[in-house]
């Protein structure tokens, strides 16, 4: 499988590593996949360009991102052996396929991949290069119980509850329907781009 590779299969393609990397989550997983060391320098994540990357001591560069945004940059991964394989027309859409089904079960999932010093000036203009895809991540909260008791409580008075969310629309929409926010077939999902385009008459 393209998106779920060992770890110790992932390590051996960067000899570099960040212990220093991001914010919780990067670290997590950027210790994950290299385990420890140090970067020199760093992209921070933006919600509006929805990735962040690293530059590691050894030259090579380290991305994390929605995936909508990074596998269109990505040409090659690792294969069962480990080893960057070119990613054609069958493998694209597998991945792509795993990715949805994933954000369909309530899952946010981030793409990994790395690059060179090249990749990461040109992303720094939104310009990636090829990227190399380390495999993609799933993460996944359970929902509380409280939350579900408050959704249905402000249903019955007759009060809407809308959600506003970082994630991808499907994963925003599993979640809805698994907080009872939606329900039955009818909904609503909108993203920040088709939000700002309407008109305050629109919304509401």
């Amino acid at each position: 499988m393209w998106y779920f590779n060992h770890i110790k299969k992932i390590s051996k393609c960067i000899n570099a590593a960040c212990t220093h990397y991001g914010n919780a989550t990067e670290r997590a997983l950027c210790s994950f996949s290299v385990g420890g060391g140090i970067r020199s320098e760093r992209i921070p994540f933006d919600s509006k360009s929805k990735f962040s990357a690293g530059l590691l001591s050894d030259g090579s560069a380290y991305f994390v991102g929605a995936p909508e945004v990074l596998l269109p940059c990505c040409n090659s991964a690792l294969d069962s052996a480990g080893d960057a394989v070119c990613i054609d027309g069958v493998a694209r859409r597998e991945i792509e396929e795993r990715q949805r089904a994933l954000s369909l079960d309530a899952c946010r999932v981030l793409c990994l991949a790395f690059g060179d010093r090249e990749a990461f000036e040109g992303a720094k203009r939104g310009a990636f290069g090829e990227l190399t895809l380390l495999c993609l991540v799933a993460i996944r909260d359970p929902v509380r119980r409280d939350v579900l008791k408050s959704v249905r409580d402000c249903n019955a008075a007759g009060v809407g509850v809308i959600m506003v969310t970082g994630d991808n629309p499907d994963t925003a929409l599993a979640v809805a329907r698994e907080t009872g926010i939606i329900s039955g077939v009818r909904s609503l999902v909108l993203t920040s781009k088709e939000l700002q385009a309407m008109s305050d008459g629109e919304v509401l």
